[in-house]
Parts: structure tokens; sequence; C-alpha cells
């Protein structure tokens, strides 16, 4: 489903102030994430995670991934990754 119509699902409009911007196209995310070069061995700090789209990716390729959002209206999105994702809900 694409972001901006799981956004208007969710009732959630962006904030800009809070840097809230979300990357759309898959090929790209999928291009950074090869480019990291990680393995199962490798623990990832992601800082705003929104709605999880390159967070899901990350944790193909690395053992963990530890995620920071301040904004709760996104747990949804976040309760739904893998087992190796510790998400937190607060400021870094």
């Amino acid at each position: 489903m694409a972001i901006k119509t799981l956004l208007k699902k969710h009732r959630i409009e962006p904030d800009p102030l809070k840097d809230q911007f979300f990357l759309a196209d898959y090929r790209v995310i999928k291009k950074m994430v090869s480019f990291a070069d990680l393995n199962k061995n490798d623990v990832v700090l992601e800082i705003g995670a929104g709605i999880g789209n390159l967070t899901s990716e990350l944790t193909k390729r690395s053992g963990k991934v530890i995620a920071f959002e301040i904004d709760e209206r996104f747990k949804p999105f976040l309760a739904k990754l893998p087992q190796n994702v510790e998400v937190h809900f607060k400021s870094a």
C-alpha cells in the first residue's frame, strides 16, 4: 500500500517540524540498505523509524535494529516489525 494511503488511513499528517518526510520508493530503500553492506553480526541504530519502511529492510540484512521514534502515532506500523527490532518511543 502506498505511504500516502497508509498515513491517510491512520489519519496521520506528517509534521515537517519533526522532520517527518517519508521515502516512498522501495527501490531506493533497498539500494541504500545494500550500500550499507550489512550482515547478521551487525546492530543498526535508526533514529526516526517513522512507519518502518527502512527499518523493515534493515531487519532483513542485520542481526538487530534498535529504532527510536518520538511520535507514538507510528506505533501501529512499528508493532508489526520482526523480532530483531527493538523500538523505543522517546528521544534518543
